[in-house]
């Protein structure tokens, strides 16, 4: 009885199960291999998480820095046509477009965008790649020429 009365609260019809014809269903179940599936599974995770964040801290490759060179110093003759016209920088590398550039080229490394900024009243310019991470070189031009820190 007093049994009986301690499953009554876990019935909800009569036609429901109860805790005692659960149970051999419930031994039947490969506990041990169950843990081992969500191990495995916790892995997957990690490794997929690993992954996703592993971009930022790899190295560029030097292919893709002569690349991402190559393009900016498009960008940066473009500037210079621009100074050499309007005697001073663009306020933004889409001014280069369509008269100095079809389009601007994008560099092959970090997130595959320029950041573009003037100092001095636009007599000087800074050209930079933006990083994915603090981890990433830094790679910079100026009417100069190139920096590349790969800290």
């Amino acid at each position: 009885m007093r049994e009986q009365r301690g499953l009554k609260h876990l019935r909800c019809s009569r036609s429901s199960p109860n805790l005692k014809s659960l149970m051999p269903i419930l031994h039947r179940i490969n506990w041990k291999r169950y843990n081992a599936n969500l191990e495995w599974l916790f892995e997957m995770i990690t490794v997929m998480l690993l992954f996703a964040i592993m971009p930022g801290c790899s190295k560029w490759s030097d292919a893709d820095v002569a690349r991402t060179k190559d393009h900016g110093d498009i960008v940066r003759h473009a500037l210079q046509q621009y100074r050499d016209r309007m005697n001073s920088y663009p306020s933004d590398l889409q001014s280069l477009i369509p008269d100095y550039l079809d389009k601007i080229p994008g560099p092959t490394v970090g997130k595959k965008i320029w950041a573009y900024k003037t100092y001095q009243q636009r007599s000087d310019y800074l050209l930079s790649v933006v990083t994915r991470s603090e981890s990433e070189p830094e790679m910079h031009a100026d009417p100069i020429g190139w920096t590349y820190d790969t800290k």
